[in-house]
């Protein structure tokens, strides 16, 4: 339940203090929201605010690092709070599901229509009783919630804010597979992270020095087949 202590330890190299910082976002009609301030409530008559809009920045390289490994990108604004349990990480998830845009569907009663990212960072203190020398370890765990693609109904004229919702929650997931496409394959030099936001947003957690496990929700029955 633990995800990390205040309190110096000791280790066989020396001691060892942890930090763990969280940020909650969503990306909505290719535009990046804090989930967790209150000025990103949204309703039946939401409209989209610029000034609420952020935007995407790359931590430049450092010197000598290896021209293949993926830059490192960040959200310029968004807030960050620090936790120690497992339980102040639901609690913030909690705060920032209500605040998130959702729409009624034929299978969902409160679909999610934007993707939301859920990042925990890791930072790990080591110093060297002997040397005195302090080394940094950093790491980052993106948890992300994608929206789901949807076929337009014909029978259902869209209204204009389903139609733009329909086509950057597609426009994404494709550019999300092609990204995927291009990472498995050895022919491919280039990867079209800078296509939408998500893929921007998760360029340092797709390629490179990366772990990715995708977890599907299917539903077997014939009512869930599209």
């Amino acid at each position: 339940d633990m995800l990390f202590t205040d309190l110096e330890k000791k280790t066989q190299a020396g001691l060892c203090t942890y930090k763990v910082t969280a940020s909650f976002l969503q990306i909505y009609n290719e535009n990046i929201y804090d989930l967790l301030r209150k000025s990103t409530i949204y309703n039946d008559d939401f409209s989209e605010d610029p000034d609420n809009f952020l935007k995407i920045r790359e931590v430049p390289k450092a010197k000598g690092a290896d021209p293949s490994e993926a830059h490192e990108v960040y959200v310029s604004g968004l807030s960050e709070f620090r936790v120690q349990t497992a339980d102040d990480v639901l609690e913030l998830i909690s705060m920032g599901s209500a605040n998130r845009a959702t729409r009624s569907t034929d299978f969902n009663a409160t679909s999610s229509r934007s993707h939301a990212i859920l990042q925990l960072n890791f930072e790990i203190n080591q110093k060297d009783d002997i040397t005195g020398r302090e080394v940094i370890s950093k790491s980052k765990l993106s948890l992300v919630d994608l929206a789901g693609s949807e076929k337009m109904q014909i029978s259902h004229e869209p209204t204009e804010r389903h139609l733009k919702e329909l086509t950057s929650i597609n426009k994404s997931l494709s550019s999300l597979g092609n990204v995927i496409s291009a990472l498995s394959s050895s022919s491919r030099s280039h990867i079209p992270y800078r296509d939408s936001k998500l893929t921007r947003l998760l360029q340092d957690s797709l390629g490179g020095n990366t772990r990715t496990v995708l977890i599907a929700c299917v539903a077997p029955t014939l009512l869930h087949v599209a």
